[in-house]
């Protein structure tokens, strides 16, 4: 049973009060219910429910995902009633995110040279190079054959510098030479047509389509965000909130402890059991010994791949120490950790020692638990969601609005 209380799809150009977040995980979808203001998001409801084939080589199935997508809604709006907020409140707009795994995120840096410096920048003088930022990531996107099968989706405005400073807004400034960093993400086009029609048919009006880790650097200042996954590895540098680049490995969990027990006479199954046993200490000594040097050399080659797929101009430039990490195959907590090695330190030009954080220890001012039951029904993705969409829709996030604007992903293909 679809609850169509009073959703109806909202105008693109209006700013809304309350919005609705969706966040497609593995094997199960989250929502929220959020009440936007100045900035700030109050998060009012939330809800989950299964859903199965979310991965990469899985194709969408509208009607098993219509509904998991409004159970999970419905649970979120009958849940802002028994909250702090004690009344019913239903979004007509929604943010998605989706898994990084069908993700394809390429960059570009597109620059203004003014003849007149001393003029004070207009904001259509950055909307025109915002433009022209996304007409390159299109060319690039092209000649690498990626759009033949996904759409660009959403984008970011990770850095501004004018002059060789960084600012926050160039409008209204003088100067001569306007550097923008820009970060593109695309989603395959059977997703986005998939969304589309379920939002369609939950009679409320799509304004993003996001990965989920732009939401989960919605929190960072400066720093990298390193997500391990069972078969891959996103490493994301990010400046106020936003991703600059983004680089991915084709090894993650599964492939570090695959090969740190390579060779052994072992089931597949029985690596997590092993690993186990090792990091509660329940082997015999030599043991213990011989499986955390073979579990420190696949860490090395973990931390090698992740270098590899760095750029090498990025590979050259001074690069933050503090680095957020999300275990989400919960398989190598000691992963992340080995970050803050002095191998990892070398291996790129770090100012300083390289230091890392759980990325559940940044606490997001920007959003505000009104449900009481947050520990339970809303963690780490579907709250960053709700912080992504306070930074979207609040003061302030002019570029970030008219990048999204520009960008042309509805009724892709």
């Amino acid at each position: 049973m679809f609850n169509l209380f009073t959703r109806r799809p909202r105008q693109p150009q209006e700013l809304p009060s309350l919005h609705s977040v969706l966040a497609w995980e593995r094997d199960h979808v989250r929502a929220a219910v959020v009440k936007l203001s100045d900035g700030v998001a109050d998060l009012l409801g939330v809800g989950v429910s299964p859903v199965h084939g979310l991965g990469r080589a899985q194709y969408p199935d509208p009607e098993r995902w219509l509904l998991g997508a409004d159970l999970a809604l419905t649970q979120a709006e009958d849940l802002t009633e028994q909250g702090n907020y004690r009344r019913k409140a239903v979004a007509d707009s929604i943010t998605m995110s989706v898994p990084d795994s069908i993700t394809k995120c390429v960059t570009a840096t597109p620059r203004l040279e003014r003849s007149h410096p001393l003029r004070p920048i207009k904001a259509d003088e950055v909307q025109a190079l915002l433009r022209r930022g996304y007409r390159l990531a299109v060319d690039q996107l092209d000649r690498d054959k990626i759009l033949t099968r996904h759409v660009v989706t959403c984008g970011a405005v990770g850095r501004m510098q004018l002059d060789g400073r960084d600012v926050l807004d160039p409008v209204s400034l003088q100067g001569t030479v306007l550097d923008l960093s820009l970060c593109f993400f695309t989603a395959p086009i059977e997703w986005v047509r998939t969304l589309e029609t379920l939002s369609d048919r939950l009679e409320v009006t799509l304004s993003s389509i996001i990965p989920q880790r732009l939401a989960l650097a919605s929190p960072i200042a400066e720093g990298f965000l390193a997500v391990l996954d069972d078969d891959e590895t996103f490493l994301d540098l990010v400046h106020q909130g936003s991703i600059i680049w983004s680089a991915r490995s084709d090894m993650g969990a599964t492939d570090i402890i695959a090969a740190t027990l390579a060779g052994l006479p072992l089931e597949r199954q029985e690596h997590l059991t092993l690993m186990h046993e090792y990091r509660r200490g329940g082997l015999e000594q030599q043991h213990l010994d011989l499986i955390a040097a073979r579990y420190w050399a696949a860490l090395q080659t973990w931390m090698g791949s992740l270098r590899e797929s760095i750029p090498d101009v990025e590979r050259r430039r001074p690069l933050p120490e503090m680095h957020y990490g999300l275990d989400l195959s919960r398989k190598a907590p000691e992963a992340l950790q080995a970050l803050e090695t002095p191998f990892w330190e070398a291996a790129l030009s770090f100012a300083r020692c390289t230091q890392s954080l759980p990325l559940e220890s940044l606490k997001g001012g920007r959003v505000i638990d009104w449900t009481r039951r947050t520990a339970s029904l809303a963690p780490l993705v579907v709250a960053s969601l709700a912080y992504y969409a306070a930074r979207q829709f609040g003061p302030g996030n002019e570029l970030d609005r008219a990048l999204l604007r520009i960008i042309d992903w509805r009724g892709a293909g």
